[in-house]
């Protein structure tokens, strides 16, 4: 065998063995995978910029409540009126007419709060979901990731056969290795452009 030969099988030998150290149960840490996962729902449950849009939110549930309550406090002060009063009383009928407008009124506007609320809701989450992607995006060019994948959180065990059918029709990750999933830095950096 000659030198050079010898030389050359050394040095792929070298390399060989420099890539394996710098692998940890089969896999390299080291360079990108190419793939990583996310769990949506962590983010939303654990980002402050999520927390600050839903505060917001919770603020106008409160005032709508709160609207309602009002509105329920002027009904019940009419109805203990009404008990003051004989019945078929023209005061009596006028209290009467009172508390059914004041009804009408105050069922109208927690049919319309509502509706509010479930269209605020749904913007909100919209818009968080829009930054969510925005912000996985920038992670992911930054790292060199192509494939970002919901990793959705299998929840077991479940309450019957159809339950459990519908969880393992759309549990889309079944195994990944720890060090791909990008959630923390995902909340990270939402958190930061919410500031």
């Amino acid at each position: 065998m000659s030198k050079r030969l010898f030389l050359s099988i050394l040095a792929v030998s070298a390399a060989v063995i420099s890539l394996s150290a710098s692998r940890v149960d089969g896999l390299d840490n080291s360079a990108p995978s190419g793939t990583a996962v996310v769990s949506i729902p962590e983010v939303i449950d654990s980002s402050e910029y999520a927390n600050q849009l839903d505060s917001g939110l919770q603020k106008e549930k409160e005032n709508a409540l709160s609207e309602l309550e009002q509105y329920k406090a002027e009904i019940d002060s009419l109805r203990a009126d009404m008990k003051t009063r004989k019945p078929d009383s023209e005061e009596y009928e006028d209290l009467k007419q009172k508390v059914m407008e004041k009804t009408a009124v105050a069922e109208a506007r927690k049919k319309h709060l509502q509706e509010s609320l479930v269209k605020e809701n749904r913007e909100i989450m919209e818009q968080l979901y829009l930054e969510i992607v925005a912000v996985s995006k920038e992670v992911c060019k930054e790292k060199n990731i192509e494939i970002l994948i919901d990793r959705d959180q299998l929840k077991l065990p479940s309450r019957d056969s159809q339950e459990l059918s519908g969880i393992i029709k759309t549990h889309k990750v079944i195994y990944y290795a720890p060090h791909i999933d990008i959630t923390d830095e995902i909340i990270e950096r939402l958190d930061q452009r919410s500031k």
